[in-house]
Protein backbone atom coordinates (compact mmCIF):
# COMPACT_ATOMS: atom_id res chain seq x y z
CA UNK A 1 0.00 0.00 0.00
CA UNK A 2 1.24 3.50 -0.81
CA UNK A 3 1.90 5.61 1.56
CA UNK A 4 -0.02 8.61 1.74
CA UNK A 5 1.60 12.06 0.91
CA UNK A 6 2.52 14.52 3.30
CA UNK A 7 0.27 18.47 3.17
CA UNK A 8 3.81 19.75 1.76
CA UNK A 9 4.02 17.12 -0.67
CA UNK A 10 0.57 17.54 -2.22
CA UNK A 11 0.75 21.51 -2.20
CA UNK A 12 3.97 20.75 -4.26
CA UNK A 13 1.83 18.48 -6.51
CA UNK A 14 -0.76 20.78 -6.78
CA UNK A 15 1.42 23.47 -7.64
CA UNK A 16 2.90 21.52 -10.60
CA UNK A 17 -0.43 20.83 -12.19
CA UNK A 18 -1.25 24.53 -11.82
CA UNK A 19 1.86 25.26 -13.85
CA UNK A 20 1.41 22.31 -16.78
CA UNK A 21 -2.10 23.40 -17.16
CA UNK A 22 -0.65 27.07 -17.48
CA UNK A 23 2.12 25.64 -19.86
CA UNK A 24 -0.77 23.75 -22.08
CA UNK A 25 -3.20 27.18 -22.41
CA UNK A 26 -0.24 29.40 -23.80
CA UNK A 27 0.86 26.66 -25.99
CA UNK A 28 -3.13 26.49 -27.03
CA UNK A 29 -3.06 30.55 -27.28
CA UNK A 30 0.24 30.47 -29.45
CA UNK A 31 -1.27 28.26 -31.52
CA UNK A 32 -4.43 29.86 -32.14
CA UNK A 33 -2.12 33.08 -32.78
CA UNK A 34 0.35 31.21 -35.66
CA UNK A 35 -3.27 30.26 -37.62
CA UNK A 36 -3.82 33.88 -37.37
CA UNK A 37 -0.97 35.37 -38.18
CA UNK A 38 -0.50 32.57 -41.25
CA UNK A 39 -4.16 33.74 -42.87
CA UNK A 40 -3.45 37.48 -42.35
CA UNK A 41 -0.34 36.98 -43.90
CA UNK A 42 -1.99 35.02 -46.58
CA UNK A 43 -3.97 38.01 -47.52
CA UNK A 44 -1.58 41.20 -46.88
CA UNK A 45 0.55 39.21 -49.62
CA UNK A 46 -2.01 39.04 -51.95
CA UNK A 47 -2.71 42.55 -51.66
CA UNK A 48 0.97 43.38 -51.80
CA UNK A 49 1.32 41.23 -54.74
CA UNK A 50 -1.44 42.90 -56.92
CA UNK A 51 -0.56 46.65 -55.98
CA UNK A 52 2.98 46.90 -55.96
CA UNK A 53 2.42 48.99 -52.71
CA UNK A 54 5.55 49.39 -50.41
CA UNK A 55 2.95 50.46 -47.65
CA UNK A 56 1.13 47.07 -48.10
CA UNK A 57 4.33 45.13 -48.17
CA UNK A 58 5.20 46.87 -44.55
CA UNK A 59 2.09 45.78 -43.69
CA UNK A 60 2.61 41.99 -44.16
CA UNK A 61 6.27 42.10 -43.16
CA UNK A 62 4.97 43.13 -39.68
CA UNK A 63 2.81 39.88 -39.67
CA UNK A 64 5.49 37.89 -40.70
CA UNK A 65 7.49 39.42 -37.77
CA UNK A 66 4.35 38.25 -35.64
CA UNK A 67 3.96 34.91 -37.41
CA UNK A 68 7.88 33.93 -36.35
CA UNK A 69 7.37 35.80 -32.93
CA UNK A 70 4.95 33.46 -32.32
CA UNK A 71 6.60 30.30 -33.59
CA UNK A 72 9.53 31.37 -31.34
CA UNK A 73 7.57 32.12 -28.58
CA UNK A 74 5.53 28.48 -28.94
CA UNK A 75 8.94 26.82 -29.18
CA UNK A 76 10.60 28.88 -25.65
CA UNK A 77 7.49 28.00 -23.82
CA UNK A 78 8.01 24.38 -24.28
CA UNK A 79 11.21 24.69 -23.87
CA UNK A 80 10.83 26.55 -20.55
CA UNK A 81 8.24 23.43 -19.26
CA UNK A 82 10.88 21.55 -19.19
CA UNK A 83 12.13 20.10 -15.96
CA UNK A 84 15.41 21.22 -14.20
CA UNK A 85 18.81 18.82 -15.46
CA UNK A 86 21.95 18.35 -14.55
CA UNK A 87 23.14 21.37 -17.11
CA UNK A 88 19.80 23.30 -15.69
CA UNK A 89 19.64 23.63 -12.29
CA UNK A 90 17.28 26.06 -11.98
CA UNK A 91 15.59 25.09 -15.16
CA UNK A 92 14.56 26.63 -18.44
CA UNK A 93 12.76 29.97 -17.48
CA UNK A 94 15.40 31.96 -18.99
CA UNK A 95 13.94 30.42 -22.80
CA UNK A 96 11.43 33.26 -22.59
CA UNK A 97 13.44 36.16 -22.12
CA UNK A 98 15.23 34.78 -25.32
CA UNK A 99 11.89 34.75 -26.87
CA UNK A 100 11.42 38.61 -26.24
CA UNK A 101 14.81 39.22 -27.43
CA UNK A 102 14.27 37.74 -30.82
CA UNK A 103 10.99 39.09 -30.73
CA UNK A 104 12.59 42.68 -30.67
CA UNK A 105 15.24 42.19 -33.08
CA UNK A 106 13.20 40.64 -35.59
CA UNK A 107 10.77 44.16 -35.52
CA UNK A 108 14.06 46.01 -36.13
CA UNK A 109 15.62 44.01 -38.94
CA UNK A 110 11.63 44.75 -40.34
CA UNK A 111 12.34 48.41 -40.01
CA UNK A 112 15.64 48.26 -41.51
CA UNK A 113 13.81 46.51 -44.32
CA UNK A 114 11.17 48.65 -45.00
CA UNK A 115 13.19 51.30 -44.86
CA UNK A 116 15.92 50.41 -47.64
CA UNK A 117 12.35 49.29 -49.91
CA UNK A 118 11.31 52.76 -49.55
CA UNK A 119 14.25 54.86 -50.03
CA UNK A 120 14.80 52.70 -53.40
CA UNK A 121 11.05 53.29 -54.78
CA UNK A 122 12.00 56.97 -54.21
CA UNK A 123 14.89 56.98 -56.50
CA UNK A 124 12.72 54.78 -59.16
CA UNK A 125 9.14 55.16 -58.65
CA UNK A 126 6.39 52.79 -60.50
CA UNK A 127 2.70 52.78 -60.14
CA UNK A 128 0.54 50.89 -58.00
CA UNK A 129 -1.41 49.07 -59.68
CA UNK A 130 -5.15 47.61 -59.11
CA UNK A 131 -5.74 49.75 -55.98
CA UNK A 132 -9.07 49.08 -55.11
CA UNK A 133 -8.75 45.28 -55.18
CA UNK A 134 -5.74 45.34 -52.78
CA UNK A 135 -7.35 47.89 -50.24
CA UNK A 136 -10.00 45.64 -50.14
CA UNK A 137 -8.24 41.92 -49.65
CA UNK A 138 -6.43 44.50 -46.56
CA UNK A 139 -9.36 45.74 -45.29
CA UNK A 140 -10.22 42.11 -45.20
CA UNK A 141 -6.82 41.14 -43.05
CA UNK A 142 -7.40 44.05 -40.96
CA UNK A 143 -10.85 43.01 -40.18
CA UNK A 144 -10.29 39.40 -39.23
CA UNK A 145 -7.60 40.75 -36.60
CA UNK A 146 -10.05 42.81 -34.95
CA UNK A 147 -12.63 40.19 -34.76
CA UNK A 148 -10.23 38.16 -32.82
CA UNK A 149 -9.03 40.61 -30.74
CA UNK A 150 -12.47 41.18 -29.63
CA UNK A 151 -12.81 37.42 -28.51
CA UNK A 152 -9.53 37.70 -26.47
CA UNK A 153 -10.35 40.90 -25.35
CA UNK A 154 -14.00 39.25 -23.70
CA UNK A 155 -11.86 36.65 -22.74
CA UNK A 156 -9.68 38.12 -20.68
CA UNK A 157 -12.88 40.01 -19.45
CA UNK A 158 -14.53 36.06 -18.55
CA UNK A 159 -11.33 35.47 -17.00
CA UNK A 160 -11.24 38.84 -14.58
CA UNK A 161 -14.96 38.01 -13.52
CA UNK A 162 -14.05 34.16 -12.64
CA UNK A 163 -11.15 35.30 -10.80
CA UNK A 164 -13.20 37.54 -8.55
CA UNK A 165 -16.49 35.50 -7.67
CA UNK A 166 -17.21 33.53 -5.33
CA UNK A 167 -19.11 30.96 -7.43
CA UNK A 168 -18.19 28.95 -10.43
CA UNK A 169 -18.53 31.11 -13.62
CA UNK A 170 -20.05 28.36 -15.72
CA UNK A 171 -22.82 25.96 -14.43
CA UNK A 172 -20.47 22.63 -15.23
CA UNK A 173 -19.33 23.60 -11.60
CA UNK A 174 -16.28 25.00 -13.02
CA UNK A 175 -14.37 28.30 -13.78
CA UNK A 176 -12.58 26.60 -17.07
CA UNK A 177 -8.55 27.16 -18.17
CA UNK A 178 -7.40 29.95 -19.98
CA UNK A 179 -8.09 28.13 -23.05
CA UNK A 180 -11.47 26.89 -21.91
CA UNK A 181 -12.34 30.73 -21.80
CA UNK A 182 -11.63 31.14 -25.15
CA UNK A 183 -12.91 28.79 -26.44
CA UNK A 184 -16.02 29.66 -24.87
CA UNK A 185 -15.78 33.90 -25.81
CA UNK A 186 -15.51 32.81 -29.59
CA UNK A 187 -18.58 30.27 -29.42
CA UNK A 188 -20.69 32.72 -27.33
CA UNK A 189 -19.25 35.94 -30.18
CA UNK A 190 -20.56 33.80 -33.25
CA UNK A 191 -23.43 32.99 -31.79
CA UNK A 192 -22.78 29.34 -32.76
CA UNK A 193 -24.00 28.28 -29.43
CA UNK A 194 -22.23 27.75 -25.73
CA UNK A 195 -20.25 24.36 -26.79
CA UNK A 196 -19.48 22.61 -23.46
CA UNK A 197 -19.88 25.53 -21.29
CA UNK A 198 -22.41 28.26 -20.12
CA UNK A 199 -22.28 31.03 -17.99
CA UNK A 200 -23.90 30.40 -14.38
CA UNK A 201 -23.25 33.84 -12.50
CA UNK A 202 -25.49 37.13 -13.17
CA UNK A 203 -22.07 39.05 -14.51
CA UNK A 204 -21.44 35.57 -16.66
CA UNK A 205 -24.52 35.91 -18.80
CA UNK A 206 -24.57 39.85 -18.72
CA UNK A 207 -21.36 39.65 -20.70
CA UNK A 208 -22.29 36.81 -22.83
CA UNK A 209 -25.63 39.01 -24.41
CA UNK A 210 -23.16 42.01 -24.63
CA UNK A 211 -20.32 39.88 -26.46
CA UNK A 212 -23.10 38.21 -28.64
CA UNK A 213 -23.99 41.83 -29.75
CA UNK A 214 -21.01 43.34 -30.10
CA UNK A 215 -19.89 39.81 -32.41
CA UNK A 216 -23.27 40.28 -34.31
CA UNK A 217 -23.09 44.04 -34.78
CA UNK A 218 -19.72 43.97 -36.35
CA UNK A 219 -20.41 41.70 -38.54
CA UNK A 220 -22.97 43.55 -40.14
CA UNK A 221 -21.27 46.56 -40.11
CA UNK A 222 -17.90 45.34 -41.12
CA UNK A 223 -19.44 42.74 -44.01
CA UNK A 224 -21.46 46.03 -45.29
CA UNK A 225 -18.38 48.00 -45.65
CA UNK A 226 -16.44 45.52 -47.83
CA UNK A 227 -19.50 45.00 -49.88
CA UNK A 228 -19.71 48.63 -50.52
CA UNK A 229 -15.63 48.98 -50.79
CA UNK A 230 -15.86 45.86 -53.43
CA UNK A 231 -14.56 46.10 -56.60
CA UNK A 232 -17.39 46.72 -59.35
CA UNK A 233 -17.35 44.13 -62.20
CA UNK A 234 -16.54 46.87 -64.75
CA UNK A 235 -13.87 47.76 -63.03
CA UNK A 236 -12.55 43.73 -62.38
CA UNK A 237 -13.04 43.28 -65.82
CA UNK A 238 -11.08 46.55 -66.81
CA UNK A 239 -8.17 45.25 -64.68
CA UNK A 240 -8.39 42.11 -66.24
CA UNK A 241 -8.60 43.81 -69.66
CA UNK A 242 -5.38 45.59 -68.94
CA UNK A 243 -3.40 42.57 -67.66
CA UNK A 244 -4.07 41.20 -71.06
CA UNK A 245 -3.44 43.84 -73.00
CA UNK A 246 -0.08 44.55 -71.50
CA UNK A 247 0.77 40.70 -71.62
CA UNK A 248 -0.27 41.39 -75.74
CA UNK A 249 1.49 44.32 -75.90
CA UNK A 250 4.78 42.78 -74.39
CA UNK A 251 4.37 39.65 -76.91
CA UNK A 252 4.39 42.41 -79.43
CA UNK A 253 7.88 44.10 -78.65
CA UNK A 254 9.58 40.80 -78.09
CA UNK A 255 8.02 39.35 -81.63
CA UNK A 256 9.34 43.30 -83.05
CA UNK A 257 12.93 42.67 -81.35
Amino acid sequence: MAAPRSRSANAEYGRDGKEQARQRDLVRLLQLSIAAAIVTIALKTVAWALTGSIGLLSDAAESIVNLVAALVALLAVQWAARPPDEDHAYGHDKADYFSAGFEGGLVLLAALAIIVFSVARIFHPTSIDHVAIGVTVTAIAGGLAIYLLIGMLFAVVISVIASVESAHYFTQGTNGSTSDRVYYSFTTMTTVGFGDFTAATRPGKTVAVLEMLVGQIYLVTVISLLVARAPSRPLVERVANTSVAESGGTESTRAEG
